[in-house]
């Protein structure tokens, strides 16, 4: 976990609440240098574009995560349990969060295009979290499939469903399918 300078922390906390308010193409950076009341000089020497601020954004969310995780994770000891933790953590609250702004919408859906090595860095994140927790908590391998495969296809299934899903419920719903589907092969 890299610990953010000070600077660096403001710089991303005002662009977050510049790409959430006016969306990810319209902010420039003259305007997150504005917000953060600094030189863009001094921006770029922190963060040379737009997409290393959603990168560190990404990885501040990755930190939160991890650490909301271990935290609520310690007396879970079911494999459902430890799952549904993982997803409404990883998944379904960062959506959740952000679900009625078309904007902030636009960020969650977009951030691959945005963001390419932040969010490929945020999911092998949260797949190792997910890899673990099914080591740990599996009575038995599925047939055919290693679970570090199992983590990967359902950090993609995941990511499918936060890219496609109509409302917030549809996406509680299809995760509580997801982690129903892999308990019962798994336990």
């Amino acid at each position: 976990m890299e610990k953010q300078h000070p600077k660096e922390a403001l710089i991303a906390e005002k662009a977050l609440q510049l790409f959430l308010r006016h969306g990810y193409p319209k902010v420039t950076i003259g305007d997150i240098a504005l917000a953060a009341k600094i030189s863009r000089p001094s921006l770029y020497a922190a963060f040379e574009n737009k997409e290393r601020i959603l990168d560190a954004i990404l990885r501040d969310q990755a930190d939160q995560n991890e650490m909301r995780l271990k935290q609520a994770s310690r007396s879970v000891r079911k494999l459902q349990s430890r799952m549904e933790l993982l997803f409404s953590i990883w998944i379904v609250e960062p959506v959740a969060a952000v679900f009625d702004q078309e904007n902030a919408r636009d960020l969650v859906n977009n951030c691959a295009v945005y963001a390419p090595a932040g969010v490929e860095a945020l999911y092998e994140r949260f797949e190792a979290n997910l890899r673990e927790i099914l080591e740990t908590g599996a009575t038995r391998k599925p047939s055919g499939v290693s679970l570090k495969d199992s983590a990967h296809i359902l950090s993609m299934a995941a990511r499918g469903l936060k890219a496609t899903t109509k409302d917030v419920a549809e996406l509680k719903r299809l995760v509580a399918g997801l982690i129903s589907i892999t308990v019962a092969a798994l336990e």
